[in-house]
This record gives structure tokens, sequence and C-alpha cells, in this order.
């Protein structure tokens, strides 16, 4: 197994692999092994759009009116017709 050093590491980068990993109960090392794990198969970039578009989605709800919203019948039926 490969081993990294990495040198001249910003101390807001530090400290945000910090928070991380005590969040996820991780020491240091793992928690930046998870990182560099996830940034090379895309998974964070995923997880990043997919928090957005959910943070979105619920912003929107917010804003919606009761009364405009269909009950659970006019749905229903709507379904069945389909």
């Amino acid at each position: 197994m490969g081993a990294l050093q990495i040198r001249n590491l910003s101390e807001p980068v530090y400290q945000r692999i910090k928070e991380l990993s005590e969040q996820e109960h991780r020491s240091l090392s793992s928690q930046a092994l998870v990182l560099l794990e996830q940034a090379l198969s895309g998974k964070e970039a995923k997880n990043r759009k997919r928090r957005e578009t959910i943070a979105e989605l619920k912003q929107s709800e917010e804003n919606w009116p009761e009364e405009k919203l269909p009950g659970p019948e006019k749905l229903l039926a709507e379904d069945r017709r389909r």
C-alpha cells in the first residue's frame, strides 16, 4: 500500500479536514483518505449536487401556499388515470 505526505497544507484546509474527522469520528489520516477517495470517484460532487437540489426543493415547498397544493384524493385520481 502506498503512502503520501502532504506539505504546505493551508490552515483552512487542515481545519476543515479536522472538523470533518471529528464529526465522522475518524482520525485525521482516515478522513483525508476518505476525502481523496470521494474526490477521485466523483462521489462528493454528486452528493453536493444532491444536497443542493434537496435544499432547493425544501425551500420551494416552504414558499407554496397550502391552498394551491392538490389534495391526496386529486393526486390519486390523476395517478389512476395514467
